[in-house]
Order: C-alpha cells, then structure tokens, then sequence
C-alpha cells in the first residue's frame, strides 16, 4: 500500500452521523442509531464504504480451515486539538492480543492486509472515528488528547447448513479502553445477536444490529461481549454480515 495515499486529515471536531445522547446501559454499552440525511454527502461516502467489504481478504488465522471470515486493519493515530480532531495513519503493524484475553487467537502477532487506500481517504470512515470519539463519557475522554484507534474491517460469511461464527472465542474482553461495532450491511442472514454479560458471563444485555450504521459502543473493562452465529435466511443462498470495529486507547504524553 502507498502511505502517500492518505496520511493526515483534521476534521472538525463534532458529531456527523449520530446524535449526542448517549447512555451506557449497566455502565457497559451505549446502543445508537444513525441520524444521517440519506441525501447527505457522508452518506454518499456511506455507500462508498459498504463496497469496500466485497474485497477483504480471508483471515489467516482461523483454525480447523475455517473460512467464514475475512478482514482488514490499520491503525491511526487520534490528535484532540480543541475545535479541530486530527487523524494520523500509523505504519502498519501487526495486531497482538494475549492469550489470556484472545483464547482462540491470542498470544501471536496477527499480521493483517491494510485497508485499500480509497478505504482509508473515505470521509465516512474519519467523520466514524471522531464520532465513537466524541460519545466516549467525557470525563474518561479528558485523560489524554491521543487516543490510538484500531480499525477493524470484518465480514462474516454464512453457507447454506454452515453457519458463520462472528465471535469464534466466545465471551471475552478485547483488552482496551473502549470499542465500538458499527453495522456495515447485512445481507440474508437471520442471527448475530450481541450479547452483553457481566464478569462471570451472565448476560445482562442482548441486542441484534438490524439497521446499517447501527452502533454499540461500549467500555470494555465493565464486562464480557459475545455474538451469536449467522445462518442464511434463505437456504438455498450465501449470506454475510459485515461491521466496522474500533478499539479506542488513550496514549499517555
């Protein structure tokens, strides 16, 4: 990938798709529904987004041989400078998590493809950001003006009589301050339900993302996240979900 493609943007620093209220139910999970104009530019640039997901890569690390998911990574770099947010593409990693926090995958440096350069310079993609940014509880957002923000592009892909399994780990915590799970699309498929439990895995919250750009935002450290499979709707087609996913991490200066 040409880093030159995109390196920097600085966006205004306020809110574009959602609106401002938020409440994090069981001090774990804020839900939000999208309050764009479908007439309005970012939802152009919405659509424009939604195509990027027919084009991810399989993920590598699935064991057994699975195949039913794809994805991509990048991370940048989120600069709070008042009136202004500024973005920042950072080199591209490899993406770690322990073992103690990732059983099925943990524990190895997962090197994925970045996102396409249109993906990356697509204003929906940077207006997403400041917007998971600026729900965050404002007291917990004060502590650093940079936060690290990891950019995970996924699809899951369901086959007649084989299901997709967007959460092949099972309850777990992702290990960071914050993370959000955006609705891209989702195309014949019944399933993928959010479920929302606390330390000892007992759910307090389900909820199905329906609706593209439907939003959970939550604080990771209040408890376990899970996904129930996807199936196909109509047997006799493939099916996918598709999601957007942020982690969002303070940099101590």
């Amino acid at each position: 990938m040409d880093l030159k493609a995109f390196d920097k943007v600085v966006v205004p620093a306020r809110l574009g798709i959602y609106d401002s209220s938020i409440s994090f139910l069981h001090s774990q999970v804020a839900l939000k529904q999208h309050a764009l104009d479908k007439r309005d530019s970012l939802y152009q640039d919405f659509i424009r987004f939604q195509k990027a997901f027919s084009n991810l890569p399989l993920d590598e690390y699935m064991k057994e041989g699975d195949t039913y998911r794809r994805r991509r990574f990048n991370e940048m770099l989120l600069r709070d400078e008042g009136e202004c947010i500024s973005l920042t593409l950072k080199p591209s990693r490899g993406f770690y998590q322990a073992a103690t926090v990732n059983g099925y995958s943990g524990g190895i440096n997962r090197v994925y493809q970045p996102l396409e350069p249109s993906t990356l310079s697509n204003p929906f993609l940077h207006q997403l950001i400041v917007d998971m940014y600026l729900l965050l509880p404002a007291e917990r957002r004060g502590i650093s003006r940079l936060w690290d923000i990891g950019i995970h592009l996924y699809r899951i892909t369901a086959q007649p009589h084989v299901p997709g399994h967007p959460v092949p780990e099972g309850p777990h915590r992702d290990g960071h301050e914050f993370t959000s799970i955006t609705l891209v699309n989702r195309h014949n498929v019944e399933g993928g339900e959010s479920l929302f439990c606390d330390p000892t895995s007992t759910v307090r919250l389900r909820h199905t993302l329906k609706q593209p750009l439907e939003t959970a935002l939550f604080d990771d450290a209040q408890g376990l996240h899970d996904v129930t499979p996807i199936y196909c709707q109509d047997p006799a087609r493939d099916g996918y979900r598709d999601v957007c996913g942020f982690s969002l991490n303070p940099v101590m200066e």
